[in-house]
């Protein structure tokens, strides 16, 4: 096999919704028959890495917990770096609370604790989003906390069509207090530098499967890493191709099987 290591995007690439995509165990079956080795990466940040594998092995995708990473587990390992022991206001899910708090931080859930001094914000998808927690994150980064998110995708695709991603939160208090955000997830550097690190193996022997190309194909291109796309996903932009060609361009995951892998 060409690469002994493969970063593989969740939402559009390897599921739709909680529904497998076409090839993707087979997929994962040949990957691991050859003996390489991969991490699933996802910008949602929605759920711990041992929820999203729990999930995918009951929709018939054996994976375990330590073959996920979560742009929630790049942000919390960072501001652990950052603020050892700190306090963390949060707009989130579990998927965020718990890698935060599994790391020493003490997580203020804006809008439910009473916030009081606070060393970072740090936005992840809500689904349950109010109007007070925008409020309490907007009075933070106003008095000049500093402002982090697990990533800025505008929408996901669900099972009957897109969804609100975090990014659309992350815009709406980046006008709102005038303040830009550092993040962590896709097609930013830190979640693939975090990639690298746990597959431990060299750029050259690995590579990158997503069905967007402005954050799969980018991040891998932006890493050094060869990018591959499968069209089950986001429907890719002539602009976006020409910016960031992939290493090949297949329908799905059977396609890059048989390309890569053999039949």
């Amino acid at each position: 096999m060409r690469y002994r290591g493969w970063l593989l995007d969740l939402d559009g690439t390897l599921v739709r919704g909680t529904r497998p995509l076409p090839g993707a165990g087979a997929f994962l079956d040949a990957l691991r028959a050859a003996g390489a080795v991969f991490l699933i990466l996802t910008n949602n940040a929605t759920r711990t890495a041992a929820a999203v594998a729990g999930a995918l092995t009951e929709a018939g995708l054996p994976v375990r917990p330590e073959e996920v990473l979560t742009s929630a587990d790049v942000l919390a390992e960072m501001l652990a770096r950052r603020y050892p022991g700190g306090r963390v206001l949060a707009i989130g899910e579990a998927g965020l609370y718990e890698p935060l708090r599994a790391r020493g931080l003490r997580v203020v859930e804006a809008g439910a604790d009473p916030a009081g001094p606070v060393d970072a914000v740090a936005v992840g998808l809500d689904r349950t989003l109010t109007y007070g927690k925008l409020t309490a994150a907007l009075r933070a980064l106003a008095a000049g906390v500093p402002f982090y998110a697990t990533n800025c995708d505008l929408r996901l695709p669900g099972e009957d069509g897109w969804l609100p991603g975090n990014g659309s939160i992350v815009e709406l208090l980046r006008v709102a207090s005038g303040r830009t955000p550092r993040v962590v997830g896709k097609p930013r550097y830190p979640m693939l530098r975090a990639a690298l690190r746990r597959l431990g193996l060299p750029r050259s022997a690995v590579a990158l499967v997503g069905d967007n190309v402005l954050t799969d194909i980018a991040a891998g291109r932006r890493a050094g890493i060869d990018a591959y796309l499968v069209e089950t996903g986001v429907p890719p932009a002539e602009g976006a191709l020409r910016r960031y060609p992939p290493a090949g361009r297949v329908p799905n995951l059977e396609a890059l099987r048989s390309l890569l892998t053999g039949p």
